[in-house]
């Protein structure tokens, strides 16, 4: 009937199914949690520093790398530098003529030297020296050399004032110094011991001192024997050379 009321549900003794949930987290899930979070922190500082540690070793590449470039550059501009001043500056030689001997008169030897240099050989300052030696023997051209020729020396010139002998030598310029026999005066007989001894009985030497435009100081030394057998004037074993003072 319409009026009638819906029937009741059946009770069978079960308990209405709840709709609420309950999350049980057991104390070890907590624990898990921090130590993955510790891990994650600990990995990403690992990270960090592993980054860092790059950027510093590169940093440092970069750094050793700059310091080599500039070394590079620093010894590429000296050595350019000083290429050019060896290629402009002075260099003064000298060449010896053969030695005048005659009987009764002072020997003469005539020494030129020529700046061969790009630049003029400022405060030029020379010496030549002859010597007579006295016995005519053969002389050794090892070390022992040095035992009967001393090396060329402004002390074998006569002593002139400090600003004496002292000129500027264009590039080109050539200038004749003698050394002369002053005292000793050979004659005849001492002319033909002269003229048929061993090389070396004469020896002329030789020393200039100059500088360049920047005042760089040089010095030459020069040293010839004269070979009475052949006519000619041969170089000693030492005493010839170049080199900055």
């Amino acid at each position: 009937m319409k009026n009638d009321p819906p029937p009741k549900p059946k009770n069978d003794g079960s308990k209405p199914e709840s709709t609420k949930r309950h999350v049980y987290v057991e104390p070890g899930v907590k624990i898990d949690l921090v130590k993955d979070l510790k891990e994650k922190y600990e990995t990403a500082q690992g990270d960090s520093t592993t980054h860092s540690n790059k950027v510093l070793f590169w940093t440092k590449i970069s750094a050793a790398l700059l310091l080599v470039y500039v070394s590079l550059t620093a010894i590429q501009t000296w050595l350019i530098k000083h290429q050019f001043v060896e290629d402009q500056r002075p260099y003064v030689w000298f060449n010896s003529e053969l030695p005048s001997i005659q009987a009764n008169q002072p020997i003469i030897w005539n020494v030129i030297y020529q700046n061969y240099g790009r630049s003029p050989a400022f405060k030029l300052r020379s010496c030549v020296g002859l010597l007579v030696r006295p016995k005519p023997e053969r002389l050794p051209l090892d070390a022992s050399f040095k035992n009967h020729v001393p090396p060329p020396s402004f002390d074998s010139c006569v002593k002139r004032a400090e600003d004496e002998n002292r000129s500027l030598q264009p590039p080109g310029g050539k200038t004749v110094a003698s050394g002369v026999s002053y005292g000793y005066l050979p004659d005849s007989d001492a002319v033909n011991v002269i003229t048929h001894a061993y090389v070396g009985i004469l020896v002329i030497e030789a020393i200039a001192d100059y500088d360049d435009a920047s005042g760089n100081h040089y010095r030459t030394t020069y040293c010839d024997m004269y070979s009475p057998g052949t006519g000619m004037n041969i170089q000693c074993p030492y005493y010839n050379g170049m080199s900055k003072r």
